[in-house]
């Protein structure tokens, strides 16, 4: 089996309303091995975003106006990248078999959310089962017997010794989480 780390940095929180600004994504095997990233950072109004998130999620003009693209462009490149991370089989309502990935994030809702509604509205199909893994949902169980103060990836990774350093870049988060369900998947309590 293979799995996509998933991350993405949003113009705000209101999935309805906001529009992802960077896609990020990570394969790894069931060993942890990585297999190759994917990062893309997605032209969108400034204007249309909240000051937080652009303060929040690295967001710095010159990068944008280099390395931005239409967000239609980068949902296609990460179509074509995830290609080989397909790995769940499903069945259309014809009986036809096809592929997805299975997706990992933490707080998937949040970049599950984002992510279907980028690809419906660029009227494409998004290659990720609707059945996502979720860190902090791992998290939650392993720290169950008391609350977390945070259910931020920083936060939770910090618990676990994870660098967090370069959070609220989406590889970065990317690469946070991987470690964080290394730690967590180890059997040892937060």
């Amino acid at each position: 089996m293979k799995y996509v780390f998933l991350d993405t940095e949003t113009t705000g929180l209101n999935d309805d309303a906001c529009v992802i600004t960077q896609l990020a994504a990570v394969a790894i095997d069931e060993k942890y091995n990585k297999l190759s990233e994917f990062e893309r950072k997605f032209k969108f109004d400034v204007d249309d975003a909240t000051v937080g998130a652009l303060k929040v999620n690295s967001y710095d003009e010159d990068t944008w106006a280099k390395e931005a693209k239409d967000p239609n462009v980068c949902l296609r490149e990460f179509s074509d990248w995830v290609g080989p991370y397909r790995c769940v089989k499903k069945k259309s309502r014809k009986g036809k078999p096809y592929f997805v990935a299975k997706a990992i994030a933490h707080n998937s809702p949040f970049d599950k959310g984002f992510v279907t509604k980028a690809y419906k509205r660029a009227g494409l199909f998004c290659p990720i089962d609707y059945l996502w893994l979720d860190t902090l949902q791992l998290a939650l169980w392993k720290h169950r017997n008391s609350p977390l103060s945070s259910y931020r990836n920083a936060a939770i990774a910090e618990l676990c010794g994870v660098d967090t350093s370069q959070a609220h870049d989406a590889l970065a988060d990317c690469h946070i989480s991987i470690e964080t369900l290394k730690f967590l998947m180890d059997g040892r309590p937060l």
